[in-house]
């Protein structure tokens, strides 16, 4: 059982991945709480990639792909700071109505990062770099608590699940954030309408 639904919690990971290109994904989240921030109002809005399209506000934040055309899906984004450096844990919201789960399978919910950086009409999203990550557990150069699970996919394959603390995460992210190789693939977004405007 335990097999059934470790694999069933990585697709839900891959899902995710197709949606926002991140394949590090952690059962607990990235964040601990005293480090996060308010939902910088600056980036609500409209914003437009070369692949996807994304709404961002403080109650509801929606995606959805340009190239494949799915379904817009909801996801749940807490900002927080490491040092001076802003980043971004996401969830994806999930809809048993629309894909009910299968019987015996257990879901929990998993998160990934990005690295936020952004301006009046631009912002981008670094996620952190499975590449780097995993070569560096592998080697033994980070230490943080993982599971191996194989890819339901295609069984050939096998990837890492980070169970790691967020205190764990803390201490990780404040070696790694100012690492190119650690955050190198940007996805870069352009406002497509005015911002919110702060309150004084």
């Amino acid at each position: 059982m335990l097999k059934k639904n470790v694999q069933w919690l990585f697709y839900f990971v891959l899902m995710l991945s197709i949606i926002i290109g991140c394949r590090v994904a952690s059962v607990q989240q990235f964040y601990c709480k005293e480090n996060t921030v308010s939902f910088p109002l600056e980036l609500s809005g409209q914003w437009l990639s070369d692949e996807f399209s994304l709404f961002l506000d403080k109650d509801k934040t929606v995606i959805s792909s340009l190239k494949t055309k799915d379904k817009q899906n909801i996801i749940y984004p807490v900002f927080f700071k490491i040092d001076k450096t802003l980043f971004v844990d996401v969830s994806l919201g999930y809809n048993s109505e629309i894909e009910p789960l299968p019987k015996g399978y257990l879901l929990i919910p998993c998160h990934v990062l990005f690295r936020i950086y952004y301006s009046n009409n631009e912002f981008s999203a670094t996620p952190l770099s499975a590449e780097w990550i995993n070569d560096q557990v592998k080697r033994n150069l980070i230490e943080i608590p993982h599971v191996v699970v194989k890819n339901p996919t295609n069984e050939k394959e096998s990837d890492f699940l980070f169970t790691a603390s967020p205190e764990q995460w803390s201490h990780v992210l404040k070696n790694c954030a100012t690492i190119p190789e650690a955050f190198k693939y940007k996805i870069v977004f352009k406002r497509v309408d005015a911002p919110a405007k702060k309150m004084k």
